[in-house]
């Protein structure tokens, strides 16, 4: 499920290194490594908790990247949702 979402995260990442925008850049990285580091899905709990509090970092992203990270945003609700709905169907 999360192949779905490391290429937006990854582009993310690519912009900001070109924005040179070190502290969202270091937010973004470790919310990458915490999903990279899953191997249940119970583990991206974490990560998929912390993606949402972008919006209250302050951060000051340039157009594109605050496209880019709308999108992420959308394709890791989407993933949650189904991983809630998956963990409801098996209780």
């Amino acid at each position: 499920m999360t192949r779905e979402l490391m290429p937006a995260l990854t582009e993310l990442e690519e912009q900001l290194e070109r924005d040179r925008d070190a502290g969202t850049l270091a937010f973004f990285r470790g919310i990458v490594a915490a999903i990279r580091a899953a191997r249940e899905p119970e583990d991206l709990a974490g990560p998929f908790l912390e993606l949402p509090r972008t919006a209250f970092q302050g951060f000051r992203l340039i157009a594109s990247a605050a496209t880019l990270v709308d999108a992420v945003l959308e394709r890791a609700q989407s993933i949650a949702l189904t991983l809630s709905a998956d963990a409801r169907t098996e209780h």
